[in-house]
C-alpha cells in the first residue's frame, strides 16, 4: 500500500484542529475548577492563553476601535457601492489583497551592490534573481507597502478599480484569513461579513463594536462613581485602580470602591472639593497617557489626549406613554406600567452614562487646553516630518482616481528631486574634499622646497662672509610661499545642454 503524502495546506488544518482540540479539552477542565498549572501540564496550553481566552480574549486597539466611527464606516460603503454594485461588478472578480507570511517558495538574500551573472549559472529551479540598492522589494521588482504611479496608472487603463480601507478599520473592515484557513467557504464569510458581497453597509456598527474608553477617562469615571469619600481617600498616595465593576440586575450601574495603599497619617479634615481634586489628579497620575496632565513641566507636541468619543446608547425600547391617558389601574395596567418604569430606568441610565462620559472628556480637554496655553511660548525646534498624506482625514480613497494618481505622482517626482539634489551636494562636498587634499598635499611641497631654499641659502651667506663680503652684498632670505587657496572643479550644464568646468576658489 502506497500513501500519497500530504499537502501543506491539509497538514495545516490537521494541525489547527489538533490545537482546538486541546483548547477544548481545556476549557472543559476549567470549567471544573481545576487550576492554570494543572491544565496546562495536562494539555499543553499556556496560562497567558487560558487568562486570555477566559477573562473575555483581547480587544482590539483602541486606536482602530476608535477610527471606526460612523463618518468613516459610511464614506467607505458609500465608495464600495459606488464602484463595485453601482458598475455591476461580479463577484468572481473581487479580490483582496493584504501582505502574508508564508513565501511561495524557498527565497534568500545576499550582501552585495551589483548583480554577478554567475548567480544564475544552474538554476535549476528557474528563481528569479534581482538586486536593489538597499536590499528591499521596491515597486519595480515586485510589489510592496506602497502604491506605484505605474501601477494605478496602468490599472486605471485597464478599467481595474483599487479601493484601500481606511488606515486603522482594516481588521474589522476586513477580514484577513490565515493560510490554512484559505478555504472558499472562509473566504465567501469573510466577504458577506464584511458587507463587500452581498453588499450590506449596517455590518460594522457601534453595537457590535464598543469603543474602549483612553484610561484617563476611565479613572475620572471611577472617581465620579464613588459614593461615599473617606479621610483615606482624600490622600492623592493612597489611590488605587478600584475593583472590576459589577453588574446589578436590571440597570447599568457599577459599584466600584478603592482600597488605600497605606492608612493617611492626616488629621481628620472634611470632604471640601479641593480634597476630591486630589483624588481625581490621583486617578489621572495612575495613568501611563494622563500623567502629563497632572505634572508641572511643558507639555511638548508628541504628548497629545485621546479623540473624544461619543456614545451612543444601546437599543432599548420606549416605555408605553399612552398608559399616563389611563386613570384606572387594573391587575394587567399595573403590570405594563411596572415594565414601562422599568424601561425607562434602562433609558435614564445608558443616558447618563452617556453624559458622565461626555463630561469627563470635557473636563480632561479643559485641563489639556491649560497646558497647552502655558507652553504657546514655548518654542520646539522639531523636524518637519517628510512625509506626504495619502490619507489625511483617515478615511478610503479610489486609488485610481485621477486625482489620487496625481498626488502619488508628485510625491514621487518630489522624492526623486531632493534624491537629485542630495547627490548634487554630495557631489559639491566631494570636490570641496579633493580641492582641499589637493591644496594640503601642495602646501607641504611648498614647505619642503621652502626649508631647502632656506638652508641653500644660509650656506651660500657663510661661504660670503668668508670671502669678505659685507653684510649688505649678502643676498636676502627666501621669502615664505603663500598657503594655496583649494581649487575645486564644479561641473554644470549651460543652455545649450553642453557640459563646462567652473573653477571656484574658497578662502580660508
Amino acid at each position: 500500500m502506497v500513501s500519497k503524502p500530504l499537502s501543506e495546506q491539509v497538514k495545516a488544518q490537521k494541525w489547527c484542529a489538533w490545537e482546538n482540540l486541546c483548547m477544548s479539552h481545556a476549557i472543559d477542565a476549567w470549567q471544573q475548577k481545576k487550576s492554570y498549572h494543572i491544565i496546562a501540564d495536562k494539555h499543553g496550553v499556556s496560562k497567558s492563553t487560558l487568562q486570555r481566552l477566559f477573562n473575555g480574549g483581547v480587544s482590539m486597539n483602541t486606536q482602530r476601535g476608535r477610527a471606526l466611527n460612523p463618518t468613516n464606516v459610511k464614506l467607505w460603503f458609500d465608495l464600495v457601492k459606488t464602484h463595485i454594485p453601482d458598475k455591476n461588478i461580479l463577484p468572481h472578480n473581487l479580490y483582496r489583497m493584504d501582505e502574508s507570511g508564508f513565501p511561495p517558495s524557498n527565497q534568500g538574500t545576499s550582501h552585495g551592490q551589483n548583480f554577478m551573472t554567475k548567480w544564475a549559472n544552474n538554476n535549476v529551479s528557474n528563481a528569479f534573481m534581482s538586486h536593489s540598492e538597499n536590499g528591499w522589494t521596491d515597486g519595480k521588482l515586485a510589489t510592496n507597502s506602497h502604491y506605484t504611479p505605474e501601477l494605478l496608472t496602468f490599472a486605471k487603463a485597464n478599467n481595474i478599480v483599487i479601493l484601500d480601507y481606511p488606515p486603522p478599520t482594516v481588521p474589522m473592515l476586513s477580514k484577513a484569513s490565515m493560510p490554512f484557513a484559505f478555504t472558499e467557504p472562509t473566504v465567501l464569510a469573510a466577504f458577506e461579513k464584511t458587507g463587500i458581497h452581498p453588499f450590506n453597509p449596517k455590518t460594522s456598527l457601534v453595537g457590535a463594536l464598543p469603543l474602549l474608553m483612553p484610561s484617563p477617562v476611565k479613572r475620572i469615571m471611577e472617581v465620579f462613581d464613588h459614593t461615599t469619600f473617606t479621610q483615606t481617600d482624600l490622600d492623592p498616595d493612597n489611590y488605587l485602580t478600584p475593583s472590576a465593576p459589577t453588574s446589578t440586575a436590571g440597570a447599568n450601574t457599577t459599584t466600584v470602591t478603592t482600597t488605600p495603599l497605606h492608612p493617611s497619617s492626616l488629621p481628620n479634615r472634611p470632604i471640601t472639593p479641593s480634597g476630591k481634586m486630589r483624588i481625581l489628579g490621583a486617578a489621572l497620575a495612575s495613568t501611563a497617557s494622563g500623567t502629563f496632565l497632572v505634572q508641572k513641566p511643558h507639555i511638548t507636541s508628541d504628548q497629545t489626549i485621546a479623540s473624544p468619543i461619543f456614545m451612543q446608547c444601546g437599543v432599548i425600547p420606549d416605555p408605553d406613554w399612552a398608559l399616563l391617558n389611563h386613570p384606572t389601574a387594573g391587575p394587567n395596567q399595573v403590570a405594563a406600567l411596572t415594565e414601562s418604569l422599568a424601561l425607562a430606568k434602562l433609558q435614564i441610565a445608558a443616558k447618563d452614562a452617556a453624559i458622565i462620559t461626555e463630561n469627563v472628556q470635557l473636563a480632561i480637554q479643559r485641563v489639556y487646553n491649560r497646558h497647552l496655553n502655558e507652553t504657546l511660548n514655548v518654542k520646539e525646534k522639531t523636524k518637519e516630518a517628510d512625509h506626504t498624506k495619502l490619507f489625511p482625514d483617515g478615511k478610503p480613497r479610489l486609488l485610481t482616481a485621477d486625482d489620487f494618481i496625481a498626488q502619488v505622482s508628485q510625491v514621487k517626482a518630489d522624492r526623486e528631486s531632493k534624491e537629485a539634489e542630495k547627490r548634487k551636494w554630495a557631489g559639491a562636498r566631494a570636490a570641496k574634499k579633493v580641492g582641499r587634499e589637493a591644496a594640503k598635499a601642495a602646501w607641504k611641497l611648498l614647505l619642503v622646497a621652502h626649508d631647502q631654499a632656506v638652508i641653500t641659502w644660509e650656506a651660500e651667506k657663510l661661504a660670503l662672509r668668508v670671502s669678505g663680503v659685507k653684510v649688505k652684498g649678502l643676498p636676502k632670505k627666501p621669502k615664505k610661499p603663500l598657503k594655496p587657496k583649494p581649487v575645486v572643479e564644479v561641473s554644470s550644464e549651460s543652455d545649450g545642454g553642453d557640459d563646462s568646468e567652473e573653477i571656484e576658489e574658497y578662502k580660508y
